[in-house]
């Protein structure tokens, strides 16, 4: 179990990471590393919520820290010692998501997981070709590669109220990726978690006025035109479809393996359900 689990979350990734990141603000200081885990520096603030992340006051804020983060591929890239168009630059995206299908299981242990995994996912061959098609989607938009955080779902957001500040957390997933798709996985977590409510995905005014302060952050501040903002909202919601499958395989990997308490079954279910249900939007 031990070794399927440091397949999912790549500590070393993490460390480097977070040795790189924190020299620019964008990671908190690493104070040591020991064979089963790391310290590092507190970060004070509250992680949102499904009320918080649409607050008018707080959402800018994490489209502009998005922004800026994005902008980080270049020194990241330096301070790896490899360069920008590198094998080693690639997408993060389709290795992470080709690596947990190799890792769902055939069967469950468990009766009960079993026949939910019977009845309500497709089988790995099929998740397979699914993302074979997604694949192909997703490169013909040609979206910007940039350095993206990979996981902003709620909990890994802080803002702090007395600096009207927003920080980033968990670094394990970050890396070079699609732009939209950074967006996209972040406007998917307005669900939540622990009760998932896809009905909160954020309406088209909401993702657009977010765009909008994304792109005149991540572009310096230059007047953005509505070509470029309508381009970008649709973009991000393709890359909603590769959200939804992307943590749809991923908990089926934590349904076999976990020990934490949480329903993963589940939760697979109801990522993989939007996925087939929002794939149309390619069409």
């Amino acid at each position: 179990m031990e070794k399927i689990l440091k397949k999912i979350i790549d500590r070393e990734a993490e460390i480097k990471n977070i040795k790189i990141l924190e020299t620019i603000g964008f990671a908190p200081k690493l104070y040591a590393t020991f064979k089963n885990g790391i310290a590092y520096e507190f970060l004070s603030g509250k992680t949102l919520n499904v009320e918080t992340c649409r607050d008018e006051k707080i959402s800018p804020k994490v489209a502009e820290r998005m922004a800026v983060l994005h902008q980080q591929l270049d020194y990241w890239t330096s301070k790896s010692q490899i360069t920008k168009d590198s094998e080693a630059v690639k997408v993060f995206l389709w290795d992470k998501i080709n690596l947990f299908l190799s890792l769902v299981p055939d069967t469950f242990k468990d009766p009960v997981k079993q026949e939910r995994f019977q009845l309500h996912v497709p089988t790995k061959s099929d998740l397979q070709k699914e993302l074979e098609w997604l694949k192909e989607k997703c490169e013909e938009l040609k979206n910007p590669v940039v350095f993206c955080h990979n996981d902003l779902l709620l909990a890994n957001i802080l803002y702090d109220e007395r600096n009207h500040s927003i920080r980033f957390i968990d670094l394990e997933y970050a890396g070079p990726n699609y732009q939209a798709y950074d967006i996209a996985n972040h406007f998917c977590e307005f669900a939540g978690v622990d009760t998932v409510d896809h009905s909160l995905y954020p309406n088209e005014d909401f993702r657009r006025k977010w765009i909008l302060v994304y792109l005149k952050t991540f572009h310096g501040g230059s007047e953005i035109t509505e070509e470029q903002l309508q381009l970008t909202v649709d973009q991000v919601e393709k890359f909603s479809v590769a959200s939804h499958f992307f943590w749809g395989v991923w908990s089926l990997i934590q349904a076999a393996h976990s020990t934490i308490p949480f329903d993963f079954i589940g939760y697979s279910i109801s990522r993989l359900g939007e996925y087939f249900r929002k794939k149309a939007i390619f069409e």
